[in-house]
């Protein structure tokens, strides 16, 4: 099928108006415009832009505001490039000195582009701003599946919903869909909330869900969804086709049938949801439930083939990355003060994720938040299918001071984490910087399939342990520290100032170790165990940092 770029789904008269009423530019001319003034603080960056002509991009615009604003790159030469966005939620295209913005874009400094409509057909978004009204699907109605691109720079916003009768707006991915939003480090993609800035928070939009047809091991029937045995409605959205993730053993059909793989996806264990890259979405989640919520990004069924790098969540209200099954790869995470988990697996995710960066804040859910919540199984009682089983390397873990806890090992998960430095405060609720729950789980540690190595550890322990299916009580930190069976290459440090200047410092992280800590010595090269070249070898320091080296975030993550 031909690509078509569709820049709009809609505008209200509400923008119309706007439009005629709020004049972006100073000049409409040809010839390049002068320099860009500052941005105004809000996500789509500068308002007055600069006087950039409408078939020649103007200069950057000056450095933004703290929370938005425009950049201070080199102008555009179209109208989709400005200046690079500010520190925090930076200008998207055009909010520096861009050229003139086409008029179906609508207003950027308000609601630029409303969506109110599905997309069944290829798509681009390359307007500045992109409204979510509602959840909006990415589907197919024909065999071949639909894709929506987002161009560098873009800022997409979804409104609030009202729990629990409105849903929020959300952007869905489904099994006949496939996302790409690849952005640019001085142009990353936003998704954040419509809201203005005094009421942003956890909670203020719906999120990012991706479904596709890999693996997961959940039963027939699961949560009386009336589902075969590998398929599942996704978690908080209304029960339809559309909301199916996971594909039935044995099923046939095209993209638009029940299980099966589209024609140009023929190994549900490869489904390629889509990529991400230089993508930070802010302030999402929804509760739908007791129990289900919309997370920051949903992984649900998605394969080999899906890739995120260079991703960041901040401040979602439930997790941050969610992963029910699959195997999606995963690199350069920053998973900042979500109120629940910052990773989450579970369903058999057998993937691959190599420098995560994570710090929880204070206001984290005191019952049960966790650095990373690890669970095996759909049915943990009742076992059936592979369990979770990823691998993951080059991680920075700072817990919460409330709970402290760091990794929770749960309902039969298996996996391996290794290079990692996983720290909390030195003062807290100890619930357990490594937490092994549940008896199947404690079988899988002894027997080697679930493993921390060569790791730095600096926090409080769980007291009890976790007796394992023959009642063996196992203390979490005699077996992963000292001489303990579980402790190879372990270290065990005082205090997280020995790691960092400013450990817990929110505002600005501070993620680079100190060239001389104990990150710098005991790594390996990771490695895989299926012979892939996903990993970088070349990582052998412990953390998502090279001691005293480089800071990845920086250019592109930020903390509004």
């Amino acid at each position: 099928m031909k690509s078509s770029k569709v820049l709009w789904s809609g505008l209200s008269l509400l923008s119309v108006l706007a439009m005629a009423s709020c004049d972006r530019h100073d000049d409409a001319g040809t010839s390049p415009g002068t320099s860009g003034s500052a941005g105004s603080g809000n996500a789509a960056g500068a308002v007055s832009g600069g006087s950039g002509g409408s078939t020649v991009g103007g200069a950057a615009g000056t450095a933004g505001a703290s929370n938005g604003g425009g950049g201070t790159s080199t102008g555009g030469t179209s109208p989709t490039e400005g200046g690079a966005g500010g520190v925090n939620e930076g200008g998207g295209p055009g909010a520096g000195g861009g050229g003139e913005v086409p008029a179906e874009c609508g207003d950027p400094s308000r609601d630029g582009v409303l969506v109110f409509q599905d997309i069944t057909a290829e798509t681009t978004w390359s307007c500045p701003v992109y409204t979510l009204t509602q959840p909006i699907y990415v589907h197919s109605t024909s065999d071949v599946r639909t894709v929506l691109h987002i161009e560098p720079g873009v800022t997409v916003r979804g409104l609030k919903g009202k729990e629990p009768i409105k849903l929020p707006g959300a952007l869905i991915v489904t099994r006949t869909g496939r996302l790409d939003a690849v952005g640019e480090p001085d142009q990353p993609i936003t998704f954040t909330t419509a809201e203005p800035p005094a009421d942003r928070g956890p909670g203020a939009w719906g999120g990012l869900v991706l479904l596709g047809r890999a693996p997961v091991n959940a039963p027939a029937n699961f949560e009386d969804g009336g589902l075969p045995a590998g398929e599942v409605y996704a978690e908080a959205l209304p029960k339809s086709e559309l909301g199916v993730y996971g594909s039935a053993p044995d099923a046939v059909g095209g993209a638009g049938g029940s299980g099966g793989a589209a024609p140009e996806e023929p190994e549900p264990a490869d489904w390629d949801c889509g990529t991400l890259k230089y993508v930070r979405v802010f302030f999402a989640g929804f509760k739908a439930g007791s129990t289900k919520e919309l997370n920051g990004i949903t992984l649900a069924g998605c394969g080999t083939k899906t890739s995120l790098d260079y991703v960041q969540v901040h401040r979602s209200s439930d997790d941050g990355i969610e992963v029910f099954g699959g195997a999606p790869n995963l690199s350069h995470l920053v998973l900042t003060g979500n109120q629940d988990d910052q990773f989450d697996w579970d369903q058999g995710f057998r993937g691959k994720a190599q420098f995560v960066a994570i710090q929880v804040y204070d206001d984290a859910d005191t019952a049960d938040s966790c650095g990373i919540e690890a669970d095996g199984y759909a049915t943990p009682t009742a076992p059936a299918g592979l369990p979770s089983a990823p691998r993951i390397w080059n991680l920075t873990l700072k817990a919460s001071k409330v709970t402290q806890r760091g990794i929770r090992f749960r309902d039969g998960t298996q996996g391996f984490v290794g290079n990692a430095v996983l720290t909390s405060h030195a003062e807290g609720v100890p619930k357990g910087l490594i937490d092994i729950d549940l008896p199947l789980t404690a079988d899988y540690l002894v027997a080697g399939t679930l493993a921390v190595r060569n790791t730095v550890l600096r926090g409080v322990w769980p007291t009890s342990g976790q007796a394992d299916t023959q009642g063996t009580v196992i203390l979490e930190q005699d077996y992963f520290t000292g001489s303990g069976p579980g402790a190879a290459g372990n270290t065990a440090v005082t205090t997280a100032s020995e790691l960092w200047v400013d450990p817990f410092n929110i505002a600005a992280p501070d993620w680079v170790p100190l060239a001389a800590s104990a990150a710098a010595e005991g790594g390996v090269a990771p490695s895989d165990v299926d012979g892939s070249s996903f990993f970088d070898t070349t990582a052998t320091y412990r953390g998502a940092f090279a001691p005293g080296g480089l800071d990845w975030t920086v250019g592109w993550a930020s903390y509004p």
